[in-house]
């Protein structure tokens, strides 16, 4: 495969060294380095289990769940917690389940954010069991539960 011309994956890595720099890019140690201290937390969290990971600045991840329909359930979590505001999680397709991506990409998150982010899903996964028949909206829509 050509990686030479114009419009290939090169051209992108080439872009992407020269906007950053030698600086910039060696500071890209800090994603990956809060990246595997994610993973790690995840790997030890009682409620969590670790799905994918590997060199890029991402953990995927799923709660331990006896829920119905796990997708949904997943997709409910990562909504309640995008709505709450105070942190950002994704859904991916993994191996044909739903599962929740997190993606460190702000050079200013620091492992404090790790905190809010698994705490984040932690109260999402206690307003679902607060209220298992019901779907899981995120806050300040109605049906939500707002915690202090």
């Amino acid at each position: 495969m050509e990686l030479t011309r114009p419009g290939t994956r090169a051209l992108t890595l080439w872009a992407t060294l020269h906007h950053l720099g030698r600086t910039g890019a060696t500071e890209l140690e800090h994603y990956l380095a809060l990246a595997a201290e994610l993973r790690s937390r995840i790997a030890a969290h009682p409620l969590l289990e670790l799905r994918a990971g590997g060199p890029l600045p991402v953990a995927c991840f799923r709660v331990r769940t006896d829920a119905p329909d796990p997708d949904a359930f997943h997709a409910g979590i990562a909504q309640y917690v995008q709505d709450a505001g105070r942190a950002y999680l994704a859904t991916v397709t993994h191996q044909g389940e739903t599962i929740l991506r997190a993606c460190i990409c702000n050079h200013q998150t620091t492992s404090a954010d790790l905190d809010t982010l698994l705490d984040e899903v932690t109260r999402a996964v206690r307003h679902h069991e607060s209220r298992p028949s019901a779907h899981l909206p995120g806050p300040g829509r109605p049906g939500a539960h707002s915690e202090g």
